[in-house]
C-alpha cells in the first residue's frame, strides 16, 4: 500500500531544505560582500597611486620648497596638511630670481572636501591685464622674501586667500577620497648649495560604500612617495 509523508516528516524535510538554503544564502552574501571590499580596496589603491603621481609631477619641476603644514596621518579628525613652493621662474618670461605670487604654488590637504588640491596663478601669458600683471608681480609689493616663503606658516594660506579674492588663481583637484595627509620636506641648500630639496609624503586613501547598498565596507590604502626636486635648489635673490 503506497502511503505519503507524514506531517512530520514533512516539517523536517522542509527544515533542512531552509537550513541548506539559509546557508547557502549566507556563502553567497559572504562572497558578495567580499568582491565589494576588495573593489573598494582596489579603487582606493589606484586613487593612492594617482594622486602621489600628481604630487611629484607638480613637485618636481619646483624651483625651491617652502613652508610645510606638516598634517598627521593618524589625528582624528583629520588635520591641514600643505606644501607651499616655488613653482618656477617665470613669471613675464623673465627668470630673474625674485618671487613673485605669479611663481607660487600650493598643494593642500582639504578636510572638508576630503580632497588634494593645488593652487596656483593663471600664467602670465593668459590674457591678463596690466593690473592683474602687476597684482602677480610686476610691482614690487607682490613679491615675497624667502624668510616668509619657509618661515611663515600662514604663507600659503595667504597665497590662496589672495587668490580666490581676486580671482586670480587656477584651482586643481588632484585627488578625492583623502582621509589624512602628511608631508616633510629637506631642504638640502641648507646644507650644500648644489643639494636636491626632497618632499616625502604619505596620503590616506578611503574608499566609502554607497549607504544604499546593504553590505560591504569602505576599503583603504596609505600611499608612501617622495619626490626630489629635478634640478638643484636656486636660492632665491630676495632674502
Amino acid at each position: 500500500m503506497k502511503r505519503g509523508f507524514t506531517i512530520i516528516e514533512l516539517m523536517m524535510g522542509i527544515s533542512i531544505t531552509a537550513m541548506v538554503m539559509a546557508a547557502l544564502g549566507a556563502v553567497c552574501m559572504a562572497t558578495a560582500n567580499g568582491w565589494r571590499q576588495g573593489e573598494f580596496t582596489r579603487s582606493a589603491w589606484i586613487s593612492g597611486s594617482g594622486a602621489a603621481s600628481q604630487v611629484q609631477r607638480a613637485l618636481r619641476d619646483a624651483k625651491y620648497i617652502g613652508y610645510i603644514v606638516p598634517g598627521d596621518l593618524t589625528a582624528t579628525p583629520a588635520v591641514p596638511a600643505s606644501v607651499f613652493y616655488w613653482r618656477a621662474d617665470d613669471f613675464d618670461g623673465d627668470a630673474d630670481g625674485v618671487l613673485q605670487i605669479g611663481e607660487m604654488g600650493l598643494i593642500e590637504f582639504d578636510t572638508t572636501e576630503r580632497s588634494l588640491i593645488r593652487y596656483e596663478a593663471k600664467a602670465w601669458s593668459a590674457s591678463l591685464s596690466p593690473s592683474e600683471l602687476l597684482q602677480l608681480g610686476g610691482d614690487p609689493q607682490y613679491h615675497l622674501q624667502r624668510s616668509d616663503l619657509v618661515n611663515n606658516a600662514s604663507a600659503g594660506a595667504q597665497f590662496k586667500t589672495y587668490l580666490t579674492n581676486t580671482g586670480l588663481g587656477v584651482v586643481t583637484p588632484i585627488a578625492r577620497n583623502i582621509s589624512a595627509a602628511q608631508f616633510t620636506g629637506i631642504r638640502t641648500d641648507e646644507v650644500t648649495p648644489t643639494g636636491r630639496s626632497v618632499v616625502q609624503f604619505q596620503l590616506r586613501v578611503e574608499r566609502l560604500n554607497d549607504a544604499t547598498v546593504p553590505g560591504g565596507q569602505g576599503g583603504a590604502s596609505i600611499e608612501r612617495s617622495s619626490v626630489t626636486l629635478r634640478a638643484p635648489t636656486t636660492r632665491p635673490t630676495n632674502f
